[in-house]
């Protein structure tokens, strides 16, 4: 975004010196909008070729804030490429220098960049600071378009730090800023991540809604990046209802369109959920595959949270084919993570797997103990999609300790879960257990 503050500032002109030649001024205006529309629509080799010339000739004459702008818009499009560390360091010079000039509008701007890059590695404290200061700085200026970035942002880090019912009350800020002021892009956003809040509370058919209305309007305004996040989301709806066919569909989709981006980060997202349904379909070579890939590309981006999701799904296919040691590895790397960044709905996910490993290796109060915590995070974090899991667990271990009075309406309150969230492939399993619990 160009800062109302030099927006139109700076317009093609032709002048005429003194002895007759013409000089053309360069056209830092219409370059950044093309790049914009450039990466907008996919072209981002070209995009970058325009804002890294633009950085280049900004460096010699021009105006301090248009400066500042043009590494702004350089370093958000690097963060999408998971190039993290060019994009700090352009992000903190626009930063900067923005505070040095006293526009509101850019140290807005510079804030989202440099918030985005410590949440994607990670640095949730961090990143929450940056987005507070995001937040206090669009108030102050009163625009709504600066306000919906702030709510954004702050609902997208709560989402992935698991606190749920803040980063919903973020969302639903942004969907009304959106609907009154007519603002397609935040609103697509809004109806995203609203579906995603939905979804962890068992609302699937209100979040399926959600992401269909969500990618219209991607094809709507010819966003081939947010679109990507509607198609993934979908993806995530069909597998819990194992319709792995549909879902495979999406995300080979989102990989190719990842892909011809060069959006590394979503190309990871991609690889590590086409393992996960190869994981669901029993194919563990397949998913193992994916999964190396995505861990690899996660590490060479410094990427935590990549990291911690594909050791924990690694870690599952280990332990269904029963190679419990290296399962256990991989579970407590997850948790060493998740404990590193604050984010409470990934340890009690990493805890829950561990218990599962422990269980496998007959270390039955360990196993509990962790399940119990896990349940307990779980239900700290408000996410009902993943606490039905937890449950499961739970259930699980309470039975193989003999316990079958307190397994009982722990897997009860679990299948109750399972058939308002329609995940019907942990309805089998409950089934299952339900079995062992009259025997």
């Amino acid at each position: 975004m160009i800062p109302r503050t030099i927006r139109h500032k700076y317009p093609l002109r032709q002048w005429w010196t003194w002895g007759g030649d013409p000089v053309r001024y360069y056209p830092f205006s219409v370059l950044s909008a093309q790049a914009g529309i450039l990466q907008l629509n996919g072209q981002w080799e070209r995009a970058e070729a325009i804002m890294v010339r633009n950085v280049e000739v900004s460096e010699t004459w021009a105006d301090p804030a248009l400066a500042a702008q043009v590494r702004h818009q350089l370093s958000s499009l690097l963060v999408h490429q998971g190039r993290y560390d060019q994009a700090r360091a352009l992000a903190d010079g626009a930063y900067q220098a923005f505070r040095k000039l006293g526009l509101a509008s850019g140290l807005v701007d510079a804030l989202e960049v440099l918030g985005q890059v410590c949440e994607f590695t990670g640095d949730y404290a961090r990143a929450l600071e940056h987005y507070r200061e995001q937040l206090e700085l669009a108030e102050k200026d009163g625009s709504q378009l600066l306000l919906a970035q702030a709510w954004s942002n702050l609902g997208n880090l709560h989402k992935a730090a698991g606190r749920f019912e803040q980063a919903g009350d973020s969302y639903l800020k942004l969907k009304e800023i959106a609907q009154r002021t007519g603002l397609k892009k935040f609103l697509r956003t809004a109806y995203n991540n609203l579906g995603n809040i939905l979804r962890s509370q068992g609302r699937i058919d209100q979040a399926l809604e959600y992401f269909r209305r969500a990618l219209g309007l991607s094809a709507e305004m010819g966003d081939r990046w947010s679109g990507m996040a509607a198609l993934n989301n979908i993806g995530t709806i069909y597998s819990a209802r194992l319709e792995y066919g549909p879902a495979l569909e999406c995300y080979a989709s989102l990989l190719e369109a990842a892909q011809k981006l060069g959006d590394r980060r979503s190309i990871g997202i991609a690889l590590g959920n086409l393992g996960n349904t190869h994981l669901e379909l029993g194919d563990h070579p397949k998913a193992r595959e994916f999964y190396s890939q995505r861990l690899e590309l996660a590490r060479s981006l410094g990427d935590r949270k990549g990291q911690m999701y594909t050791l924990g799904n690694l870690g599952q296919s280990h332990l269904q084919t029963g190679d419990h040691q290296s399962a256990l590895r991989c579970f407590r790397q997850q948790l060493g993570i998740a404990q590193e960044m604050g984010d409470l709905g990934n340890e009690a996910e990493a805890r829950s797997k561990l218990g599962q490993a422990l269980l496998s290796l007959g270390r039955k109060e360990e196993s509990l103990q962790e399940n119990l915590k896990a349940v307990e995070l779980g239900e700290q974090s408000g996410d009902q999609w993943y606490f039905c899991e937890y449950l499961i667990h739970l259930a699980e271990a309470w039975l193989a300790s003999g316990k079958h009075r307190q397994a009982g309406p722990v897997l009860a309150k679990a299948q109750e879960l399972c058939r308002k969230m329609d995940r019907r492939n942990l309805l089998d399993y409950c089934r299952e257990l339900e079995e062992k619990l009259r025997a």
